[in-house]
Formats: C-alpha cells, structure tokens, sequence
C-alpha cells in the first residue's frame, strides 16, 4: 500500500500520519485526494491551476517539459507554504475518506426520515 502526495518534490511512496496518530497507508486502488482537508485540497489546487495555465502561456510542449514544469510549480507552492509559516502538506493530518463520511451522513438523514413506532 501507497500514498501519493501530488506535489511532493520526489513523487515517490510515503507514509502520511492519520488523525489518530496512528500510520496510513493508501492501497493502489484508493484516491489520495479521498484523504486530504481542505487546506491540502487547496494548495493541490492552486499547483494544478497554476500549472496548468503556465503551460499553456508558455506553450510548452512536450512530456518531459510539461513534467518539469508541474515539478517547478509544486516547488514554488511548497515554498510559499513554508515561507508563509504553514504546514507542509506531508506533516497535514489525513482525513477521513470523504466517501465514508458521505455514507455516514446519508445513514443518518435515512434514520431521520424513518417513521417512528
């Protein structure tokens, strides 16, 4: 089992912390993105905003450019992240898979609508 950080610098498998200090691993088949707060959905976004928009002004071209670029994009979002005193997004805390609390809170609306004896 896995976990992918999308902007880690090495892209390579680590271990991230859950929220009951306790390590998490992700299999293959399971969605880092399932896992992260806000505040690590946030910064993935803006890296793949940016990215995304610095690729086309430049119009670069190419898998390996384009792979570069994304790699100095990451960086410079995890620089701001540490000059700006945040939290590196390897040291967040992993959440709860959003599908289990999603199913979590549908059960609790169904008990809510069952007619009581």
């Amino acid at each position: 089992m896995i976990c992918m950080l999308p902007y880690r610098s090495e892209f390579r498998p680590i271990q991230r912390n859950s929220c009951n200090g306790s390590n998490l691993f992700l299999k293959k088949s399971q969605n880092i993105l399932d896992h992260m707060g806000s505040t690590e959905l946030a910064a993935n976004l803006f890296r793949a905003t940016q990215t995304e928009e610095k690729l086309i002004r430049e119009k670069i071209q190419g898998k390996t450019k384009a792979n570069e670029t994304h790699f100095e994009v990451g960086k410079k979002v995890r620089q701001t992240i540490k000059e700006l005193g945040g939290t590196m997004p390897e040291n967040l805390p992993t959440e709860e898979n959003i599908k289990r609390l999603e199913d979590k809170e549908n059960k609790k609306i169904s008990e809510k609508r069952k007619p009581k004896r």
